[in-house]
């Protein structure tokens, strides 16, 4: 046992100098869900606006555990003309388990315990790291609510069909609908999204860490769906950022592609949240255990010979 422990220790000496590795829309053309389809989907409706017949519902996401929902960091923040301002987490409750906002049960609320915002992301800059957790204060209730589960790998084209729910406006000049929405979509390569946005006179920079989807029917945004999540087999891979302008007419094109913050790319910064790993110890800590439990034995040692 003695010898393990001095070994570990060498081990640990040895290694402890090395480092441990406005947006969204609504779906305009969606499909009415059912009550039980979509039970991961949240809305972040704010406190003051509860007697409405939206309930003051901001912006959707998605459950990854039974306390904690992605969602988009932009939908966290309030532009005053240009000029932006956190939301605070006690003027807001997460809402699960229902596909209608109007349902008055009590345990479908939880109340907020934090916003953990992505650190690299900067509300100035449109698009990029937008990507945040809400951790309530007590879980939902297992047999009313499903969670997701983060994608195991990172995929551009998947052979299932990926939804899209959400409670966006029905148009813009609306913040919500009552009842939830969903679109059917398949991920893509970046280039539809970056060839139709830049021709809609929309400046956006495509990157790995964003997820382009094309839907099957023609679809667009509005108030209130940012944070809706892309599923696939019961994945999440994205969290919507982009649509197509609401205010737009419909057109007749098949395809209208929206835009999501790739989740695989920050699936290491969601478990660290969600699970609350801690990081690997820092080298000087390291040396002050190893050094302790070799010290410690020293002693035990003396002892033993003397006895």
């Amino acid at each position: 046992m003695n010898k393990l422990v001095i070994i570990f220790c060498v081990i640990a000496l040895y290694g402890a100098s090395y480092s441990a590795v406005e947006g969204a829309s609504r779906i305009v053309g969606g499909i009415a869900a059912q009550e039980n389809q979509f039970r991961y989907m949240v809305s972040l409706q704010e406190r003051s606006q509860r007697n409405q017949t939206t309930r003051g519902h901001r912006c959707g996401g998605a459950l990854v555990s039974y306390r904690h929902a992605l969602t988009t960091a932009s939908c966290l923040y309030n532009n005053n003309t240009g000029r932006f301002t956190q939301i605070r987490p006690r003027d807001y409750w997460l809402f699960a388990g229902s596909a209608r906002l109007d349902n008055n049960a009590t345990f479908l609320l939880q109340s907020i315990e934090r916003f953990t915002i992505h650190p690299q992301f900067d509300p100035r800059v449109r698009f990029v790291n937008d990507i945040a957790i809400i951790t309530a204060f007590s879980n939902f209730p297992t047999d009313w609510v499903r969670v997701l589960n983060l994608p195991y790998a990172d995929v551009i084209t998947t052979p299932y069909m990926c939804h899209s729910p959400g409670w966006g406006g029905y148009d813009s000049s609306t913040n919500a609908s009552v009842n939830l929405l969903y679109t059917t979509s398949y991920p893509t390569t970046n280039s539809p999204c970056s060839t139709f946005y830049r021709n809609q006179s929309i400046a956006i920079t495509m990157t790995p860490n964003m997820l382009c989807a094309i839907p099957y029917t023609n679809t667009s945004g509005c108030q209130g769906d940012s944070g809706n999540p892309l599923v696939c087999n019961n994945e999440i891979l994205g969290v919507q950022f982009l649509s197509k302008n609401c205010s737009l007419p419909v057109t007749d094109l098949p395809w209208n592609p929206d835009v999501y913050t790739r989740v695989f790319r920050y699936k290491d910064w969601i478990e660290g949240i969600v699970i609350g790993r801690q990081p690997l110890p820092s080298a000087a800590s390291t040396f002050q255990l190893c050094y302790g439990l070799l010290a410690l034995l020293v002693i035990v040692q003396i002892l033993t010979s003397k006895s």
